[in-house]
């Protein structure tokens, strides 16, 4: 059974709210670069329809690490440091390059 934004909200209201205020930042700081959602796309690899459930404060299921890939894309969530970001081609260039570092993972036991 799928939820509904009223079953989302009556069950945890707070939760909700802070949805809809983190999405609300997401959509001025991509506004305030110039960016369309494919553009943030590009630049984070969250998906268009991710990026518009996020703004949209819908999108509760999304990992941290993938939140901060949105938030690190746009070189923070901050409108005043609109200068300082980077295209998304730069972005996606710089990912790029990166290495896959694997770690192995820790099993206790």
């Amino acid at each position: 059974m799928a939820w509904t934004a009223e079953d989302r909200e009556r069950r945890f209201p707070e939760v909700q709210l802070g949805w809809e205020i983190l999405g609300a930042m997401v959509k001025r700081r991509r506004v305030a670069l110039g960016w369309s959602q494919r553009d943030l796309q590009r630049a984070s690899g969250l998906h268009q329809t991710g990026v518009s459930r996020l703004e949209r404060g819908i999108l509760s299921g999304i990992r941290f690490s993938m939140f901060a890939r949105v938030v690190a894309a746009m070189n923070g969530l901050d409108q005043a440091s609109t200068e300082a970001a980077p295209t998304p081609a730069r972005l996606v260039g710089l990912i790029a390059s990166q290495p896959l570092v694997m770690r192995p993972m820790r099993v206790s036991t």
